[in-house]
């Protein structure tokens, strides 16, 4: 089990109010919009003013988790599975 955060994330150019989830091989989001983003699958990751900017091979997915958390995000990975608000 890995990360999960309630956060803001943009996805086909919309904001949703989600709940996202890194895990060993993929960032899901669920809630008011779905994503499966395969960390294989991940061209460029970047922090712009608290959003982590993921391109990938199907677009772009990007989740308002934070400055800090978005800085380095599988360094903060926790072993169990956690609520980060």
């Amino acid at each position: 089990m890995g990360l999960e955060a309630l956060c803001k994330a943009r996805v086909s150019g919309l904001e949703h109010s989600v709940k996202a989830h890194l895990e060993r091989d993929a960032v899901t989001v669920r809630g008011e919009a779905r994503a499966n983003v395969a960390l294989k699958s991940i061209q460029s990751v970047k922090v712009v003013a608290g959003w982590l900017v993921l391109k990938h091979d199907g677009g772009k997915l990007e989740l308002q988790l934070g400055a800090v958390a978005a800085a380095n995000p599988v360094e903060r990975r926790p072993q169990a599975n956690k609520t980060v608000r």
